[in-house]
């Protein structure tokens, strides 16, 4: 067991940290329809623009970047709209919260790819949102993230129409866009689905590949129920000979380490409440679970992918009101029995000056 003691000497460039990135980004976008295109190109630029600060600055995130992380964007600014070409091009300069970003991009352990998918060929008959729903399912099982896929939908104009289908798929920022049609034979008892998939890449979304071709027949009197499953178990053969042949599955998640955050000294609950706050939202801790409380004292059990003396380290960089110091109980050999221990102060308060009155010389 050793122990590290973390003193609040911060270097100069620590004060960095609190200062928001700009980045100046375009979106382009097309389509029929003159305001789906500027919604469009306007979620393309602020996707884009955070998409760019993160491959300059956190190259080696886990994950992609998707609609999630628009939440660290503090503020925006359009520079410019014009129109070329039968599409919209927006110019943006975004405000970001960099460090809530990088924290939460060296946090990210996606183990899968960003995908959407667009259907067709369904009968009528069949329940399409429920179909979705147990594709999305498909599509989790073999590490495919679709967690753009509402999103997609809404942003497409036409369903009919290839371009406005690529156009969403560019808007929304996921990586693979997956074209499924469908054709149903129903008879008997029993159903035939014959589908043919392609997907496209979103760094060229000229080129469509395709994936596999399957046939599934199925034994069902409820035609509806017969169709969706084969349409289910289609896919799932799809992305299987996908990820077996064509592109392969991403490496697998970082585990988290668990170990205890310990304070002594408690002067003021509400700094406590503050770090840890902190902690969940910029994913430096994943799950935190308050273990003991004995008036002054108090421990937390946390889960991290951080090292005790680097969730240590990243916590003294942040400068928390009423923390004296850290000291780190640290075993190499087993992190799960390490423990960092806070030494709690007085939190300062700052008060405005009060006015003064009574009868004064002029």
């Amino acid at each position: 067991m050793r122990k590290i003691l973390v003193l609040f000497i911060m270097i100069a460039a620590v004060a960095g940290f609190a200062e928001a990135a700009e980045i100046t980004y375009t979106g382009r976008a097309g389509g029929g329809d003159l305001r789906a295109a500027q919604r469009s190109s306007l979620y393309g630029a602020l996707l884009g623009g955070v998409k760019r600060y993160v491959q300059v600055n956190a190259p080696n995130r886990r994950g992609e970047v998707t609609s999630d992380d628009l939440m660290f964007i503090n503020s925006f600014e359009i520079l410019s709209r014009t129109m070329s070409g039968g599409g919209v091009n927006t110019t943006v300069r975004i405000d970001i919260d960099d460090m809530v970003l990088d924290d939460v991009s060296a946090a990210m352990k996606a183990d899968s790819n960003s995908a959407v998918f667009h259907i067709s060929g369904l009968p009528s008959y069949v329940n399409v949102n429920s179909n979705r729903s147990g594709l999305r399912a498909v599509f989790d099982k073999h590490q495919f993230s679709t967690n753009d896929q509402v999103a997609f939908e809404q942003e497409v104009v036409d369903p009919n129409r290839r371009q406005d289908v690529l156009t969403a798929f560019e808007a929304i920022g996921a990586q693979y866009l997956f074209d499924m049609r469908f054709n149903v034979n129903n008879a008997g008892g029993s159903c035939t689905v014959i589908s043919e998939v392609t997907y496209t890449k979103s760094d060229n979304v000229s080129n469509v590949r395709p994936v596999l071709n399957t046939e599934t027949v199925l034994q069902n009197p409820d035609s509806a129920q017969c169709v969706t499953a084969a349409v289910s178990a289609a896919v799932d053969n799809t992305l299987a000979h996908m990820r077996n042949t064509l592109v392969p599955a991403p490496a697998a998640k970082v585990e988290d380490y668990t170990y205890n955050l310990h304070f002594s000294n408690i002067q003021d609950l509400r700094s406590i409440n503050e770090l840890m706050v902190t902690l969940q939202q910029r994913r430096l801790v994943n799950r935190s679970e308050q273990k003991e409380w004995t008036g002054e004292e108090t421990t937390f059990e946390v889960d991290s992918y951080l090292l005790p003396d680097e969730l240590a380290y990243r916590i003294a960089t942040l400068q928390f009101s009423g923390v004296e110091s850290i000291e780190v109980d640290e075993n190499a050999a087993a992190p799960e029995s390490a423990q960092i221990n806070f030494t709690m102060g007085v939190v300062a308060i700052v008060e405005e000056p009060a006015e003064q009155s009574g009868d004064g010389d002029d």
